[in-house]
């Protein structure tokens, strides 16, 4: 472009035309098109909104609006894979006890273990999943269990609602442990100090370990 700018105006209008043609072709990508085409909704309804937007709007407007939607659809993905289950039936089986082996510890001390499974990624938009278990006005619950083995992230707001169960369970004397917790959430637990308020004691790699702490706990309640 420094050394042979000057010499474009020699070049025929037809043929940058037909240079600019091939370009335009090739930055096209119809192969995308045709995938996309064959993908999800989402991605087609954000493909025919920057493309309407592009040619009655601007490009620069159309590419905004492209990434606001993008990132929408995106949240509203993740906010349909993360999940909060109550899990209470196989609890016990899966936390290594035998088949059978309810008769060695009193009924009732497995039935004041309540256990959650919070999976996929806990930030604002899936707070309200975990603000469901808050409410512990009328448990019979005395240790509730948060398995946190597929939770790989976790925000300010997650970390608030966590804070939250934990205050609750403080004022109706259940003991809140948690287990499988990952590095990301382990790590906002000690900066937060949230940590220091549930105790390191209570925090366990293994649902097994968790749940038979749990176990030991009633007993001597007992």
């Amino acid at each position: 472009m420094v050394l042979f700018g000057r010499f474009v105006v020699y070049i025929p209008m037809s043929t940058l035309a037909g240079v600019l043609v091939i370009v335009a072709w090739n930055m096209t990508g119809f192969s995308s098109i045709k995938s996309i085409m064959r993908g999800q909704k989402s991605d087609i309804i954000v493909l025919f909104a920057t493309l309407i937007i592009t040619v009655f709007v601007d490009l620069t407007v159309a590419i905004g609006a492209g990434l606001v939607l993008s990132v929408v659809f995106f949240l509203r993905k993740i906010i349909k894979l993360s999940s909060i289950n109550k899990m209470q039936a196989d609890a016990h089986e899966q936390a290594g006890f035998p088949a059978g082996a309810e008769g060695q510890i009193a009924p009732d001390v497995l039935d004041k273990i309540l256990v959650y499974e919070i999976g996929g990624v806990l930030f604002f938009g899936t707070v309200r999943k975990l603000e469901t278990i808050t409410d512990l006005s009328d448990s019979p619950y005395k240790v509730l269990i948060l398995r946190m083995q597929h939770t790989l992230y976790l925000d300010a707001d997650g970390l608030h609602v966590l804070e939250e169960v934990y205050k609750n369970c403080k004022k109706r004397d259940i003991t809140l442990l948690i287990s499988e917790i990952h590095t990301q959430p382990y790590l906002l637990f000690f900066k937060s100090e949230i940590i220091t308020k549930i105790g390191i004691d209570n925090v366990f790699g293994s649902f097994k370990e968790a749940y038979r702490r749990a176990v030991e706990i009633l007993e001597k309640k007992e």
